[in-house]
């Protein structure tokens, strides 16, 4: 008995030994630590995830612009849950070997996830609940509270108010996505989401389109039927037939009045280590409820990314925090910052294992999701809005595939390109000499320094024909308002 007691106590004198020696290990960061490394940083203002069976992975395979880009597998999905954080399961494997969830409800789950696959079969199962809340619907079920948390916060990420189709909705999306590429429903491009357009851009180049960076439009020319016919641009006239342009491009007359009032609210962090440290590094899916103990007004999506995924440097991880906003994105997410990452208010144990804060920047974006863009501007002119709240890419496919339309009423929408051997440029001099077939071949693994990341997946880039027949201005950096002028 003393044996055991004394093997016990050793064992337990071992681990204390092993977190404080964690604790002495732990790297010092400095801020002129971090700017000598910030060319190996690639951080993206409006962070999005594909869903592996979603518009735009569709897109991209059956355009066979997939060549042209990378990604990995999120590879779990995290939700906050009595006052920690915990895994989602998102397989029938992961249903029954979690603790988290009893054997009950288990049953319960697996129940409800297979009718919600085919919910549209089975219209008498939600009959009268259509038009009410969606979590109104999982409570008739007699679901636990537990069991409501993990569909409506981990896998539908709906609010509360959603309705019960939108509801089905999200989680037949979630559903239908799992088990493709991974075991969640996500896929994250490597180097961020700002290589997806450069993947458009590149196919584009190869059949001559033309891009004119860093210039901001002047003005913008109509004629007296109210048609856009040119820009001004660094005082030069530039002829188009069709015009698109980003929001905060476009003058402020082509807007909505109500165009200031919904924002969204986004935090870039850099920290030291993971939410849940892991054995291997995970790209990981989180969304804060707005519950009771959370202290947030409004739910809170966090992806956070590692030097894996190419976004930031070895031991080092990069969280994007995404809100609907209240008041400014410092004070909407002030509070899931003190509750994911170490602050100096917390004095338990727990905190000293969590992820410490060495940079972060906070931001607010216009919120035009749910506002109409085509109202003001003239027929031939397109806004498109910034990325909304949502998590993935579908509402901008929604919107390049109607402005497409609407330009080219009889074309195919991203037809299958042809593989690069087989383009054959006929006349060369017409092909601009900076849009060379050599310059826009996708870069390789060596070119990129990619390892492992380089089997990530067999699928990757995006690309779209309409820059070939329309004269786009491509945005610069600086935030200019447009002035529109009469002919």
């Amino acid at each position: 008995m003393e044996k055991k007691e004394t093997t016990v106590k050793t064992s337990i004198d071992e681990d204390e030994k092993t977190k404080e020696s964690e604790k002495t290990e732990r790297e010092v960061w400095s801020l002129s630590k971090l700017r000598l490394l910030y060319r190996k940083f690639n951080l993206d203002l409006s962070p999005k995830l594909l869903f592996s069976r979603g518009e735009l992975v569709e897109l991209l395979i059956s355009s066979n612009i997939a060549r042209y880009a990378e990604f990995k597998s999120v590879t779990r999905v995290l939700t906050w849950l009595d006052g920690k954080l915990e895994q989602v399961p998102c397989s029938r494997a992961d249903v029954f070997s979690t603790k988290n969830v009893s054997i009950v409800e288990k049953r319960m789950l697996m129940k409800l996830l297979t009718f919600c696959i085919n919910y549209e079969q089975h219209p008498k199962e939600y009959q009268g609940y259509e038009n009410k809340t969606f979590i109104e619907f999982l409570k008739s079920r007699k679901l636990t509270d537990n069991i409501q948390h993990y569909v409506l916060h981990a896998i539908a990420m709906v609010s509360k108010d959603a309705t019960t189709i939108e509801g089905l909705k999200a989680t037949q999306r979630f559903l239908n996505s799992l088990g493709r590429y991974g075991n969640t429903p996500f896929l994250w491009p490597l180097y961020g989401s700002g290589e997806l357009p450069q993947c458009f851009c590149r196919l584009c180049a190869v059949f001559g389109g033309i891009y004119y960076l860093k210039r901001g439009i002047e003005a913008v020319i109509v004629n007296d039927e109210g048609k856009c016919v040119a820009v001004i641009t660094n005082g030069k006239r530039m002829n188009c037939k069709y015009l698109v342009l980003a929001a905060n491009y476009a003058p402020s007359r082509y807007l909505p009045q109500d165009c200031e009032t919904k924002k969204i609210s986004k935090a870039i962090v850099i920290t030291d280590r993971s939410l849940s440290p892991a054995e291997t590094e995970q790209i990981t899916l989180l969304r804060l409820p707005p519950e009771t103990g959370t202290g947030l007004v409004n739910a809170v999506s966090v992806l956070e990314i590692g030097s894996g995924a190419m976004v930031c440097p070895q031991n080092l991880f990069v969280v994007y925090l995404t809100s609907h906003s209240v008041t400014n994105a410092s004070e909407d997410l002030t509070q899931a910052i003190k509750i994911l990452f170490e602050n100096n208010e917390q004095e338990d144990q727990l905190a000293e294992t969590k992820p410490k804060v060495l940079w972060a920047a906070f931001f607010n974006q216009i919120d035009l999701s749910n506002s109409n863009l085509a109202t003001n501007t003239p027929s031939n002119v397109f806004v498109m809005g910034v990325p909304s709240c949502s998590i993935d890419f579908d509402d901008a496919v929604a919107q390049a595939r109607n402005i497409f339309h609407h330009c080219f009423p009889d074309e195919e929408f991203l037809p299958r390109a042809p593989d690069p051997e087989d383009i054959v440029i006929e006349d060369a001099e017409e092909v601009h000499p900076e849009a060379s077939f050599s310059d826009t071949l996708p870069r390789s693994a060596e070119d990129k320094d990619v390892s492992e990341a380089s089997s990530a997946l067999g699928m990757c880039s995006v690309t779209d024909e309409i820059a070939t027949d329309v004269e786009m201005n491509s945005p610069c950096n600086e935030t200019q308002e447009s002035l529109e002028k009469e002919e």
